[in-house]
């Protein structure tokens, strides 16, 4: 992951992805960095799926799988990596709920909460469809869910119940759902 200052043009690296210090029983993560979010915490989200293997046979069989993330705080630069919880399904993005930086939702078939310092995964709500994308709203109380088909789911982030949903009249397939709190 690199960083490119505007005003000079210069390019530095902020943190290794696919190599870096992660000791040879670890497989190189898989990221997918196509909808990384995170307005709301003011920091750069990027999910990946890694395994662990008991020695140096690597042994896929055997390996333990993690999903994980990278995450930069935008007004510090302080990056964290790290393995979140054991992979249990795909998540195409996470999102940091804003009241408590342990707590990560994720989105891609299903929706799912997940405590980092537990290093588990709390609650988990089956979609109608693929989601790409999700974000959160400022108070953290509330999650949106889009970026496929042409709808937004709309759920409550202590429950993930669905509490609405938006109809487009377009498919927004690769969008990111950003999240703008407009006063007068």
């Amino acid at each position: 992951m690199t960083a490119i200052n505007t005003q000079t043009g210069e390019v530095r690296m902020v943190t290794a992805q696919r190599s870096g210090d992660r000791g040879p029983l670890w497989a190189p993560p898989d990221a997918f960095a196509m909808h990384s979010q995170g307005e709301q915490a003011n920091e750069y989200l990027m999910p990946y799926s890694t395994a662990r293997f008991e020695d140096e046979s690597m042994n896929m069989e055997t390996a333990q799988w993690w999903s994980g993330m990278s995450r930069v705080n935008l007004k510090t630069g302080e990056v964290e990596r790290m393995e979140t919880v054991p992979f249990q399904f795909v998540v195409f993005n996470f999102v940091t709920d804003p009241r408590d930086s342990n707590i990560l939702y994720g989105s891609f078939n299903t929706l799912s909460k997940h405590d980092l310092r537990k290093h588990e995964t709390v609650a988990v709500r089956d979609m109608k469809h693929t989601y790409y994308n999700l974000n959160i709203s400022a108070d953290g109380k509330t999650l949106y869910v889009g970026g496929t088909s042409s709808d937004i789911s709309i759920h409550d982030s202590d429950t993930l119940e669905k509490t609405g949903s938006i109809r487009l009249s377009g498919d927004i397939t690769t969008s990111a759902p950003p999240i703008a709190d407009i006063r007068d």
